[in-house]
This record gives structure tokens, sequence and C-alpha cells, in this order.
């Protein structure tokens, strides 16, 4: 018989997360670390997921390229003095870990209105604009490698948080056609122009 294989067990680790790691003690951050993601003397956590860009567990919502121009991604100050620092530390416990990246939302100006043309500069809902399938495609490129730089292993990626949960404070709607012609059109063969080996995971709903 043939059964499905598990590709490992975790959580997710986000900004506010971070945010609370960094109260503690560096003494009681490691044990407890440790007790989540040492693979010999813990619960060995394989996994995790982080969000690119804000989301709803965020101190606040953001995405690497908030001013329009994909000339003009870059590393948020929230990550880079909460997450990448955690991030370093859990890795120093498990460097065989294993991320699974997932935006809540496309740069705003990204987004236009679900069913007209009309620009749809708002954090909640709206969909991607079919012109800037190329720009969100580097998008995901240059998070890739930039956490590649760090030294983290982005397993997979996905397109989409709750690709139909149009109601959340960080969200874009992605239906599965969307979903389809982006990584058709832009997001696959970008992967394939880097050399990527990035997986991904479509359709990742609830």
């Amino acid at each position: 018989d043939t059964y499905q294989t598990v590709e490992g067990f975790g959580a997710a680790i986000t900004p506010s997360t971070c945010y609370n790691l960094l109260k503690m003690k560096q003494a009681d951050r490691t044990a407890f670390l440790k007790n989540i993601f040492d693979p010999k003397d813990g619960l060995g956590s394989s996994l995790i997921r982080v969000c690119i860009g804000g989301s709803d567990f965020s101190i606040e919502r953001y995405t690497w390229c908030d001013t329009e121009g994909i000339e003009h991604f870059g590393v948020p100050a929230i990550d880079s003095q909460y997450l990448i620092p955690i991030l370093k530390e859990i890795y120093a416990i498990n460097p065989d870990l294993q991320i699974i990246g997932s935006p809540w939302s496309a740069p705003r100006w990204m987004k236009r209105n679900i069913n007209d043309s009309a620009n749809h500069y708002e954090w909640t809902g709206g969909t991607l604009k079919e012109s800037c399938y190329q720009d969100y495609a580097t998008y995901f490129v240059k998070w890739i490698q930039y956490m590649q730089s760090q030294g983290f292993n982005i397993y997979p990626i996905t397109p989409q948080n709750e690709p139909l949960n149009a109601g959340n404070c960080m969200s874009t709607v992605f239906y599965w056609t969307t979903e389809r012609d982006f990584i058709k059109e832009a997001l696959g063969p970008a992967f394939q122009k880097a050399g990527l080996k990035t997986k991904i995971l479509v359709f990742d709903h609830n």
C-alpha cells in the first residue's frame, strides 16, 4: 500500500511571536526554543511558517515593498529587528529546519478591485493586477534570495495565505484561476530563471 508522506511538523513564527520572545531573558528564550526545535533534547519541530510581510498576527501591517516600484524592495525594520534574529537563534539549535513562506497581502500598489480594474490601495481584500504579475514574481524571488543569504532554507512558498478570505485585515483574493495564471506566466518562470529550487504550494486555504 502507498500512503501520503509527512514533510514535517511545526508552527508559525510571526513578528509578534518574535517580539514577545525577545522580551524574555536570553537563557529562558534559549531553553524555550530548544524545547521546541532541538531534534535530540526537544520536540524536534522541523518546519516553521513565516509571513512574507505582515499578517493578522503582526505588530503592524506592511510588506517588503510598500513604495510603488519593485526597485524599492527591501527588508522591513520590523523583520530585521524581530524576525531575523529569532530565526537565527532557532537555526543555531536546528540547522535542518525548513521554512514555508506565505504572504497575507500583496503590496497595496499591486492590487485592484476584484470586479473591475480600479486600484485597490487597501490592506484588506482586492486581487493582484495582471500588470503586476512580473513584479510580484520578482518580489518572491528577492525575498527567497535574501532569506537564503541569511542562511535560511525556504522549502516552499505559497502565493497567498487563505486566498478566498477577502475580509482578513491583511488579505488578497486569489481565485484558483488567478493562482494558475500567475504561476504559469510569472512565478514559475521567475524561479527557473533565478535557479531557485523552492517549491510552490498552491491554494493554501482553510
